[in-house]
């Protein structure tokens, strides 16, 4: 298979209109063997599925008494009829093809293709006498054919990618494979303006350090002996004082869910960091205000441990449309489409 071959056969375009569209007549009361005509074929390129009628150029898919209309002058007709945009889309699933074939990639597509077609067809509610001519299914073939083509390209290389990897990894298993679960007693500047009252920047300083000074107070609760627990009624941060409310939610008072070492900005994070399991921190001080940490516990994953989990999660994962994009474009440039 290569790219000289789909320039001798753009003709296909209109199998690939027959194989995603209802066609413009209707074969099924036509068909020379009487019935309904259903069968689909894969074509030579394994691009797309076709109806079978379209292998044999010679057999009459309409007996009209001015003559009859053989399958190659009803090809020719759709040819004629056809915008550039199918021969587009004929081109990128031959390129799919042709790229999946030499990398040894979705070699079980066409046949999974239809499976998922069938049971498309079976969830829509549609029953096989309303899709007599089998065009439904077909279209439904052929675009299963095609995602689980893309599919299988896109994940080859983002199993790969190593900043998709690493996303992927922080994502699973923390940032540089450190998940922590951490609490805090919040000192907020909000909430200490509206203690204090009063405007402009000379209130602004003040704020500062009366924020400051009630979370070093705390803090002096702290190394007295007193537990984070009991601190927790005086936290400013207004989802530790509604959870505490509630008997069922207490323990979950003053976690940050999911901390990433984003939230909080960067002076939060170094103090989580540099904390033992159980260890509580000084004061830190974040854009909302003044911190008091406490790291409840750590868990330190290796990246190469669970690589190849995180590879195949990423081969696995549906390809994106910028993923799409970046595909078509990619094999448009390697076959060299529209270059002698």
């Amino acid at each position: 298979m290569s790219i000289d071959r789909l320039r001798r056969t753009a003709g296909l375009a209109p199998l690939l209109l027959l194989g995603s569209v209802p066609p413009a007549i209707s074969l099924a009361q036509d068909s020379p063997r009487g019935g309904t005509e259903r069968s689909t074929r894969l074509d030579a390129s394994g691009a797309f599925f076709y109806p079978s009628f379209a292998a044999d150029g010679s057999q009459v898919v309409r007996q009209t008494r001015a003559g009859a209309i053989d399958t190659a002058t009803y090809l020719r007709y759709l040819a004629s009829r056809v915008e550039q945009h199918y021969l587009d889309e004929l081109t990128f699933d031959f390129l799919l093809a042709h790229e999946c074939a030499g990398r040894g990639l979705a070699r079980t597509a066409p046949l999974l293709a239809r499976s998922q077609a069938a049971q498309r067809l079976k969830i829509s509610g549609r029953s096989g006498a309303d899709d007599s001519d089998g065009s439904l299914r077909r279209k439904f073939t052929n675009e299963a054919l095609r995602q689980l083509r893309i599919d299988a390209l896109v994940g080859a290389v983002r199993k790969d990618d190593p900043d998709a990897i690493a996303e992927l990894f922080s994502r699973r298993y923390g940032v540089g494979g450190a998940r922590v679960r951490v609490r805090h007693v919040l000192v907020s500047f909000d909430a200490t303006r509206a203690r204090l009252g009063g405007e402009g920047a000379a209130a602004r300083a003040r704020v500062v350090a009366a924020a400051k000074a009630r979370a070093a107070d705390l803090h002096k609760r702290i190394t007295g002996g007193a537990k984070l627990d009991a601190l927790l009624p005086e936290s400013d941060d207004r989802s530790t004082r509604t959870l505490l409310r509630d008997p069922a939610q207490r323990s979950a008072a003053g976690m940050v869910a999911g901390y990433n070492y984003r939230r909080f900005g960067p002076a939060f994070a170094e103090a989580v960091r540099a904390l033992p399991v159980g260890g509580i921190s000084a004061p830190v001080r974040s854009p909302v205000g003044f911190h008091l940490i406490e790291l409840i516990s750590r868990t330190e994953t290796r990246l190469e441990d669970v690589r190849a989990v995180l590879q195949q999660e990423l081969a696995r994962g549906p390809a994106r449309p910028a993923e799409v994009r970046r595909l078509r474009q990619r094999l448009l440039d390697k076959y060299r489409v529209g270059q002698r």
